[in-house]
């Protein structure tokens, strides 16, 4: 029985990024698994710079394949192979992948290595034209714990390879990357592609109506990547870059006095806590006590005024910093709330914006930063007021019985814990 689960045809890559997308729930590893293996898939530019960059042949073209059992007790997340113009295998690529934290298990290295090598000796090759990689999210550092991706290199290597790219000093044939040198090679690709889709600009370019499929999935990748997951960055570091560096302690400072002096002045509502920054520096937010009674804390709602980088989630998102509030709703209300369409009208037609973000479900209503700055006077003490006096009439008017969605249930048991800051990430939508 466990020799046919091993003799199983290897599931071959999705057709479309769509498809892989919607293959597994958001965050989970094989769902980037099977995104990166539809796009090397496809991009056969791709694929020949990633072969090249761990110093294997490149191919004709490209096949790649994801959960493939290699033994009877090991299934490696993604194989690439590179084959000849007559089919012949030239070269394969054995990927391991972990998000942040992801675990390995002792002898996890030596029993794919060893799968690998039976299976190009079946096909007349050696060791040279196979390799293993682990992409991690870091492999240097230090905060990832006993079960992390740092953890899994160094159980091998007592001094493993601290530079992104490089063989194992004990094992050449394993190669620890990071998902910001996948991204890399991915921008690097799509740069060469032939004119007019590649250049400085190709990315503009890939999402234009008539650019290639392949151009598109590529950068769809770096996005997922990038923005979706957070693991790389490919934008060039720019004058503006420089120019906002050198006023950003300052900025964060004045948005955090700002956003704890405004919380002083939203009677009745209480601040519930100090301003608390976001994780990846995109902006401070501020809680409020929900008041007796009152329909959001039936909901399991907490109500909130943020400052933040970035209005995603509004309709016509103009890219610019924000002030936002509104309410955080526990993730098992989406589907009833999804379900009173009424009351989802009612929300939008008063001008909140909804998103989702992992389930949870954001309601805001939405100002400029440059407001603030242009009409809340000359201190400090004058713009709290100002942003006091909107968000107050915002959150009074949210909270009130206009809003109530009624008679509804949650469904599944509720989540404890807060509503995370990221929400400013996604993009509007109707709950």
């Amino acid at each position: 029985m466990l020799r046919a689960v091993y003799a199983a045809p290897m599931p071959r890559a999705a057709e479309t990024i769509l498809e892989a997308g919607l293959s597994y729930h958001a965050g989970w590893e094989n769902r980037l698994t099977a995104i990166l293996a539809t796009v090397l898939d496809q991009h056969h530019g791709f694929a020949s710079a990633l072969f090249e960059r761990v110093g294997l042949p490149t191919g004709q073209r490209y096949e790649a394949y994801t959960e493939q059992w290699v033994s009877r007790t090991r299934r490696v997340d993604m194989q690439v192979v590179a084959k000849d113009e007559k089919g012949g295998v030239v070269a394969q690529i054995w990927s391991e992948h972990k998000r942040w934290g992801g675990s390995f298990s002792t002898s996890q290295r030596e029993d794919y290595l060893a799968a690998l090598d039976r299976e190009l000796a079946g096909l007349g090759r050696d060791s040279r034209f196979g390799r293993l990689l682990t992409i991690v999210a870091d492999v240097r550092s230090e905060d990832d714990g006993s079960d992390g991706a740092l953890s899994a290199i160094r159980q091998h290597d007592d001094d493993p390879s601290r530079r992104v790219g490089e063989p194992s000093r004990e094992e050449p044939r394993w190669w620890p990357l990071t998902w910001q040198l996948v991204a890399e090679i991915a921008y690097g690709a799509g740069k060469v592609a032939a004119d007019p889709w590649g250049g400085d600009d190709w990315l503009e370019k890939a999402v234009e109506p008539g650019a290639p499929a392949q151009q598109r999935g590529l950068c769809e990748l770096i996005w997922y990547l990038a923005d979706e997951e957070g693991y790389a960055v490919v934008n060039p570091l720019t004058t503006t870059h420089v120019a906002t560096l050198r006023h950003a302690a300052d900025a964060y400072a004045t948005i955090e006095a700002l956003l704890s002096r405004a919380a002083d002045q939203m009677r009745p509502l209480t601040p519930d806590g100090e301003p608390e920054r976001d994780e990846d520096g995109r902006g401070y937010w501020q809680d409020f006590a929900v008041p007796v009674g009152c329909w959001i804390e039936r909901v399991s709602g907490a109500i909130e005024l943020a400052m933040w980088d970035d209005d995603g989630w509004v309709d016509e998102p103009q890219g610019v910093p924000v002030v936002a509030a509104g309410v955080s709703l526990e993730p098992e209300w989406y589907l009833p709330l999804s379900k009173n369409i009424e009351w989802v009208h009612r929300v939008r037609d008063a001008e909140f914006c909804f998103v989702e973000y992992e389930d949870w479900v954001c309601c805001y209503a939405t100002m400029q930063l440059s407001q603030v700055a242009e009409h809340g006077g000359s201190e400090v003490a004058g713009q709290a007021r100002f942003v006091a006096e909107w968000a107050r009439s915002w959150l009074q008017r949210l909270m009130s019985a206009d809003f109530d969605p009624g008679a509804i249930e949650p469904m599944g048991k509720l989540r404890t814990g807060r509503v995370g800051r990221q929400a400013a990430a996604g993009t509007s939508d109707d709950v």
